[in-house]
């Protein structure tokens, strides 16, 4: 059986202050810049520090919405008591193809809170269709230069060989450099190769210019040509078939790079893209999660499908994270029937990205990359247990702790044990129990919270126990839950709210005040509409000093202002709350 290590931290009273903030959530494990998340069901994972009371998840496709914490992009909290480390996206909807969505995760301790870094991923972009006579002027297009924003407009004439209006470049105003316009909407083309039709039509005047066709991924900063001539005489009107290469996510444009006072104008309409009927889809949620125990790196995936008959799966590995330069290389492939795999060969304190497709023929030989996953594989752990503390808030004892290794830990047992004045005699009882994680080298961390504690001083200690019984106990912790001075009835939080809210209240020493039965008074919690009509009770019984914490539901209820009052003794407290629904 191991031996167990400690590093105690003892919050002795409600009023024990701490000067640092939470650290932040770390290790995400769709790390910033990872390509080809699934539109719907992404699931989100990252690694908490210890100490803290709960967090919140922010998440939206509006980066300020993030970074100011706006309540319209709150997707989850665990105030007051849970700590999240992962997000289902399912409860947002459907993402929106081929743009980027944004997150960070804000900790809270007893002390305040700490909002993590702005983490972001990339969802896949639609299969491409694509037909555009420019009917609706240049509303599906962008111009994005860098120079000429003003030289692209719609022309109604027929120059292309179609029918008007049709797109033209102008050569006025006249400039000298290049200029790109770029269709708004992000297609994904692998593995199979869309088939792209234009007709133009370009009228020279002199000298020698640049026109041609080409995509973009990174949203119009970077471009590679897929078609280009440098005309030195009348083109077309002519029709232009070409195949767009396999990419996750791309934006097609047209350019002319040079002098404008060249051309007397270039015109472009009937522009097709089309993909085949019959579309793959790609593997789903790859996971990659670092086990140093054998010092691996484990991977699942969702399986996918192909219109072709599928053979297996083709793995990839980079070194670093998604927005790295470094190249993806194969590091193996499975059968068909295999949804997972351990990657044996990484190092430690290395970060490694993976990304799964699905092996096919004949034709094209496989689909879209799954999204891209990335697994931080840390340093030489320290072993054994490393943290274990206690904070108080109102009458619920929080506590965390963490293990940097474990071998065959079935679990924790949680003690408590009520201090009296005979400091010799400790009568531990089992409040609890939290599973262990078996053998791990990873950094676990673990919490427990003991509700509802009556005012007095409490030891707490944890039996850890291994899979053949054996067992070792902690360091034991002393805790004080102190009595309220003074009743008090708080404002609800969050509020305004949508649906449920918060209510905290204390009931100090009862020896100045109304009784009901010897230590205890009644206590009445009741709401009401702004019509003084009671729409729920939420507390009716006696209750001994302490602080309280109840929830309010408002889900079956319409927008509106709302009273609630604490009646306890002689004390009367009313406040007001807003839902907003």
């Amino acid at each position: 059986m191991k031996k167990i290590f400690l590093i105690v931290i003892i919050l002795l009273s409600i009023n024990f202050a701490i000067d640092a903030q939470p650290e932040i959530a770390f290790a995400p494990m769709t790390a910033p810049g990872a390509r080809g998340i699934r539109g719907y069901a992404h699931e989100l994972y990252w690694a908490n520090p210890t100490a803290v009371n709960y967090n919140e998840i922010f998440f939206s496709s509006d980066s300020i919405l993030v970074i100011n914490q706006s309540p319209t992009a709150l997707i989850l909290s665990g105030f007051p008591h849970t700590v999240f480390n992962s997000v289902n996206l399912s409860s947002v909807g459907t993402l929106t193809p081929g743009i980027k969505h944004y997150w960070r995760v804000v900790e809270y301790d007893s002390n305040g809170s700490n909002p993590g870094d702005i983490w972001y991923f990339k969802t896949n972009g639609n299969y491409p269709y694509m037909d555009e006579s420019f009917s609706n002027g240049l509303t599906n297009w962008e111009i994005v230069g860098p120079t000429g924003l003003n030289n692209w407009t719609i022309s109604n004439s027929t120059f292309s060989g179609g029918q008007s209006p049709e797109l033209k470049f102008k050569y006025s105003p006249i400039i000298n450099g290049s200029s790109f316009i770029m269709y708004k909407s992000i297609f994904l083309t692998h593995p199979y190769n869309s088939f792209f039709w234009f007709n133009h039509c370009f009228q020279w005047y002199s000298g020698s210019s640049t026109i041609g066709c080409a995509y973009t991924t990174d949203e119009g900063i970077s471009w590679t040509s897929i078609w280009e001539i440098n005309p030195t005489a009348n083109l077309g009107p002519e029709s232009i078939s070409l195949n767009l290469p396999d990419e996750s996510n791309m934006q097609i444009g047209f350019y002319f790079i040079g002098n404008s006072y060249n051309t007397d104008g270039w015109f472009i309409d009937d522009i097709i893209i089309s993909s085949p009927l019959s579309r793959p889809i790609p593997p789903t949620l790859l996971k990659a999660k670092a086990d140093t125990s054998e010092l691996k790196v484990n991977l699942s995936w969702n399986a996918g499908s192909s219109p072709n008959p599928s053979t297996g799966y083709r793995i990839k590995r980079k070194t670093g994270l998604p927005l790295n330069n470094s190249e993806y290389t194969t590091l193996t492939t499975v059968p068909l029937n295999t949804l997972n795999y351990s990657d044996t060969s990484v190092q430690l304190n290395t970060i490694y990205t993976y990304r799964v497709t699905i092996l096919s023929g004949p034709g094209p030989s496989g689909t879209a990359w799954s999204n891209e996953a990335t697994a931080y594989v840390p340093s030489a752990v320290p072993a054994e247990l490393i943290n274990f503390s206690a904070f108080i808030e109102n009458n619920n004892v929080r506590l965390n702790w963490m293990t940097a290794s474990e071998t065959n830990n079935k679990g924790f047992e949680v003690e408590r044990s009520i201090q009296n004045s005979n400091l010799k005699i400790k009568n531990f009882e089992t409040i609890g129990f939290v599973n262990g994680n078996g053998t791990s080298t990873e950094l676990n961390t673990y919490s427990f919270n003991d509700e509802n504690v009556s005012a007095g001083k409490y030891i707490y200690r944890l039996k850890q126990i291994d899979y053949d019984g054996s067992y070792e106990y902690s360091t034991e912790i002393e805790v004080e839950i102190a009595l309220p001075d003074e009743f008090a009835l708080y404002q609800n939080f969050p509020n305004p709210f949508n649906p449920t809210t918060i209510i905290k209240y204390s009931i100090p020493s009862l020896a100045l005040w109304e009784r009901v039965s010897e230590g205890r008074v009644r206590v009445l919690l009741k709401v009401y509409d702004i019509l003084g009509n009671v729409v729920t009770t939420l507390v009716n019984e006696e209750k001994p000093p302490g602080e309280y914490v109840v929830e309010f539901n408002g889900s079956k209820l319409s927008s509106g202002v709302f009273f609630y009052q604490l009646r306890a003794g002689s004390y009367v407290q009313t406040k007001k709350m807003i839902l907003l629904q």
